[in-house]
């Protein structure tokens, strides 16, 4: 499952899961430290954007295609060792 952000959630029990008490509370604070640290890039990528004097709208369709495509497969790549943090 993926929230609004296209991203998994934590929130869906796995597969080993015990259903204790102590896994559930890992699970909320799994999911609690991922919307910190959201919040945390979010004010960094905030903070970022009014440094930076670029223009987006000037940039041209093809740029901003070229740009999304390289942030989509920079997101792949960090999911992709997400979950190989997490199987370690």
């Amino acid at each position: 499952m993926k929230n609004k952000d296209n991203r998994p959630t934590d929130a869906a029990p796995s597969a080993d899961s015990t259903g204790s008490p102590q896994a559930d509370e890992h699970r909320l604070s799994s999911v609690q430290a991922g919307q910190d640290l959201r919040k945390q890039a979010e004010a960094i990528a905030r903070e970022q954007a009014a440094q930076s004097p670029e223009n987006l709208e000037s940039r041209s369709p093809e740029e901003t295609r070229r740009t999304f495509h390289e942030l989509r497969v920079h997101q792949i790549e960090l999911e992709m060792q997400n979950e190989e943090l997490r199987r370690a």
